[in-house]
């Protein structure tokens, strides 16, 4: 792995520039930890999963401004 091509900063460079792909591999990369950090706030498994779609969601639509 290109560790400064898939640094966070990088990816989001690429995401902003319309690369799909690597918002993907963001989503990998914490989709883990996010889902947990929602489990752990709703303590409700399916509440998770919805908080946690929802939450890179927020985050695709305002990868733009970040």
């Amino acid at each position: 792995m290109d560790r400064d091509r898939d640094s966070d900063s990088n990816l989001i460079k690429r995401v902003k520039k319309g690369d799909k792909g690597a918002f993907e591999e963001l989503v990998r990369k914490y989709q883990q930890r996010v889902f947990e950090t929602c489990v752990w706030r709703l303590e409700d498994e399916h509440m998770a999963k919805d908080a946690a779609q929802e939450t890179f969601l927020k985050v695709y639509r305002g990868m733009a401004g970040f």
